[in-house]
């Protein structure tokens, strides 16, 4: 994450260290942030060490900012993202499944936002690999939780993953072509309800 933000325009506009610009930003108006910026501070609260429940808050926060600066695919794709790692940030200090189901919500609506799954923000971590799968490992978890979950359900994600590598998903026809609907409506909504 700091790779990118040492190449971002946010490093030279402030002209301060990683955490120079987290205490910047977090102490500016909601009204007078970036984009750029509130993805910033998403990310960082997402991924804090000692993760707060007001990390979780200021994290969802801040990634339903993004969406409001700029409602689109890829915003709401990387704001559900960050969603995502801050539900299961609150799973890891309460151990309450209820957090995995929420993480399984967010990992849903980034799927749904972006059908091959593939990032490309400028970080390295991401760069041209799909996330499909992503959304089998809350799964997995709330399995071993107790939660009657099959097989089927857990590994179609991998598959959507493959496929997506391999470039055979663009579209979201092309994701309901392989089953993702009924795969949703099967097993995920019933999940997440």
């Amino acid at each position: 994450m700091r790779g990118w933000f040492n190449r971002n325009p946010i490093m030279k506009k402030y002209n301060v260290s990683y955490s120079g610009i987290f205490n910047v930003l977090k102490n500016k108006p909601d009204s007078k942030l970036t984009w750029g910026e509130a993805y910033f501070l998403a990310q960082t609260y997402s991924l804090l060490d000692n993760f707060t429940p007001e990390d979780y808050h200021k994290t969802l926060h801040y990634a339903n900012l993004m969406i409001q600066k700029e409602n689109t695919a890829q915003s709401r794709v990387l704001a559900y993202l960050m969603m995502s790692n801050a539900a299961d940030s609150m799973n890891t200090i309460t151990g309450n499944p209820s957090w995995l189901q929420k993480e399984t919500y967010f990992d849903l609506k980034f799927m749904e936002n972006n059908p091959d799954g593939i990032i490309n923000d400028g970080s390295s971590d991401w760069e041209n690999n799909s996330l499909l799968n992503e959304i089998s490992t809350p799964m997995t978890l709330l399995r071993e939780a107790g939660y009657t979950i099959s097989s089927v359900a857990i590994s179609f994600p991998w598959k959507l993953s493959a496929a997506a590598n391999d470039g055979k998903i663009h579209t979201m026809e092309d994701l309901n072509r392989l089953g993702f609907e009924q795969w949703k409506q099967n097993y995920i909504t019933p999940l997440i309800s």
